[in-house]
Formats: C-alpha cells, structure tokens, sequence
C-alpha cells in the first residue's frame, strides 16, 4: 500500500476493516491502534497519517515487518 498520498484510505475504511480487534484514536500528531490480545497485555501501532497507520497494521496482520 502507498502510504504517501494514498488516495481513498479513510478513518472510516479502518475502523472496518480493523474495528472489531483494534480501538483507534485520533490524536494531535498521530493516529493510534491499540490491540489488547489479553487483558494484561496491549499492542500499539501508530502512524503519522491513517494511510501509514492502515499499512502498518495490513503489514502485522500478514506477518510482515
């Protein structure tokens, strides 16, 4: 996914696609994912734009780095 300028990719287009495992917040210089795998534990992805943010989290749901 091109994360620079990516047209389309919306915070909407995220939420459904990633909104039942992962709760996203808009914050003043990011966009954050919080996953929580166990109630003790909790992923965070961030992205500076939702269009990084979706291809990073496309990226650790196929395995990627």
């Amino acid at each position: 996914m091109d994360t620079e300028g990516a047209q389309g990719v919306t915070l909407a287009g995220a939420l459904e696609e990633f909104g039942a495992t992962h709760q996203l917040h808009v914050e003043e210089f990011c966009i954050v994912a919080v996953r929580r795998p166990t109630p003790q534990s909790q992923e965070v992805t961030t992205g500076r734009t939702i269009a990084e943010l979706l291809a990073k989290l496309l990226a650790e749901q196929h395995g990627r780095p």
